[in-house]
């Protein structure tokens, strides 16, 4: 019997942005404390920004802090910016990427606490500030015993590229794979964007899944945060089992791996450098895969 394994892509795009060159100000001599940012623009899993841009940090609507893009160190483009605040530490920060050349501005997908003298990032690793805007996060999952699917939130999908056991499928470059029968296989798939952004999906073994299962994960149910994290990542189950938790990084390569029998784990993750992860939780019979951020 032939079996297939089929790509569908949900693609969504809230546009958040508006036109109009902002007027952001701020008067150092009316605040007590500041902190320094040394920043960069992520799109996704790209560096993003031009000379020109700026930045600006809010405490609710009141802008805090404002930096123009004037610098590029290793092919990126940075941003400095000096925030102000009259409490030495507890506010929280949000931040504006106006782009000069498109005329827009756009909140981006961070938040900071303020805390005074604080120093986030510098030339070598500048603090990542990620752009609100689609994801891409291919996985695959189980619907029938004949059918895979791969879901992907991102839009403008523009090529797929399949791999089994990290060898590239010459010719498999559709939405719909087919294979012959389930054996002990690692399916990838990577997916780029019509933007040059690809991502792989961490692998699917047909064999090691229960279909049904797999698909219908809510028996099974997590939740980790925060997310995108930075020192430590917290994973709460609905029920207490035996399972295997790994993080995967985007070249395959598993940097973290314990086994829990507990409903509650905390991960500390400062060894991790900043970038895109898979979390991967395998119960026996189910195997389930979330994408998370470290900033």
């Amino acid at each position: 019997m032939k079996h297939y394994i089929l790509v569908l892509g949900t693609l969504f795009w809230t546009s958040l942005a508006f036109s109009a060159s902002p007027n952001w100000t701020v008067n150092p001599v009316d605040y007590q404390f500041s902190m320094n940012i040394t920043g960069v623009l992520v799109d996704t899993c790209n560096f993003s920004g031009e000379i020109g841009d700026s930045i600006a940090a809010f405490e609710g609507v009141t802008v805090r802090g404002v930096g123009e893009i004037m610098q590029t160190v290793n092919g990126k483009h940075l941003v400095f910016l000096t925030v102000y605040s009259n409490l030495p530490n507890g506010e929280t920060l949000t931040f504006q990427h106006y782009s000069l050349s498109q005329d827009i501005v756009q909140p981006l997908n961070v938040t900071i606490s303020f805390v005074s003298s604080g120093v986030n990032g510098n030339t070598t690793n500048p603090y990542q500030l990620f752009k609100i805007t689609p994801i891409l996060t291919p996985t695959i999952s189980g619907l029938n015993d004949s059918t895979l699917i791969v879901k992907t939130d991102y839009q403008y999908v523009s090529s797929y590229q399949w791999y089994k056991n990290g060898t590239l499928i010459v010719g498999a470059n559709d939405s719909i794979l087919e294979f012959d029968s389930i054996t002990s296989e690692d399916y990838t798939v990577e997916v780029m964007s019509v933007d040059g952004c690809e991502i792989i999906s961490p692998p699917f073994n047909p064999s090691l899944n229960t279909i049904a299962e797999e698909y219908n994960i809510s028996q099974d149910t997590f939740d980790f945060f925060p997310n995108p994290f930075r020192e430590q990542l917290n994973i709460s189950f609905k029920e207490k089992k035996q399972r295997d938790i790994e993080i995967i990084d985007l070249t395959g390569k598993i940097v973290f791996s314990k086994k829990s029998n507990t409903n509650y784990i905390t991960i500390k993750t400062d060894v991790l450098k900043k970038g895109i992860y898979f979390i991967r939780i395998n119960s026996g019979s189910k195997l389930i895969s979330k994408q998370i951020i470290k900033y």
